[in-house]
């Protein structure tokens, strides 16, 4: 079975701002690529970096979340991640619906850290 190629565009919630800059997830990639314009991948992988200047800081928690538009990503209509009690932040497994050939998809991620 062969996928059409279908377009990502990253989308980050920052979770907070600290007065040395902005928190939260960083460096967005899919497919070990930053602007993906075509993936043929019927599965893409998601990763991102924590970018929080606090000592020990860590994630717990992630949430991902892909959208035919980018004002859906709040209640994403093409999947949902749920909140995964989870470090990991590479290479995190797209578990969606199939999708559909020529069509833009857009994702954000939230990350959670020790505080919540």
């Amino acid at each position: 079975m062969r996928f059409g190629k279908w377009m990502l565009a990253a989308m980050c919630l920052v979770a907070s701002v600290a007065a040395g800059g902005q928190t939260g997830p960083a460096h967005l990639q899919v497919d070990n690529l930053d602007k993906p314009l075509g993936i043929d991948d019927p599965a893409p992988r998601f990763s991102w970096q924590l970018h929080d200047a606090a000592q020990g800081a860590k994630q717990t928690a992630y949430r991902v979340m892909v959208s035919t538009r980018s004002d859906l990503l709040g209640t994403p209509d093409v999947w949902d991640s749920g909140k995964v009690e989870s470090g990991q932040s590479l290479n995190v497994k797209y578990a969606g619906p199939a999708v559909k050939a020529s069509t833009r998809y857009f994702w954000r991620v939230e990350a959670w850290d020790k505080d919540g």
